[in-house]
């Protein structure tokens, strides 16, 4: 019966470090991509665009994290 727990916890941990891997770059981008669309309706430069990208990193840094410390 613990080969099977043993087996389940393993595959539980590959499925949140796989998760990683996608969600840094994927807030990143999310954040640029929000941003640029605000940039384009206020007509404030690459302003916007650099604010979520950086709002966008903070997020995928705390949400990283969450993650990390549920194995």
């Amino acid at each position: 019966m613990t080969e099977k727990t043993d087996k389940a916890k393993n595959y539980r941990r590959l499925a949140i470090y796989s998760s990683v891997i996608f969600l840094l770059p994927s807030t990143l981008l999310g954040g640029y991509y929000l941003g640029y669309l605000l940039d384009g309706y206020l007509g404030t430069g690459k302003w916007c665009s650099i604010g979520g990208l950086l709002l966008g990193g903070v997020g995928g840094f705390i949400q990283m994290f969450r993650l990390l410390s549920r194995c």
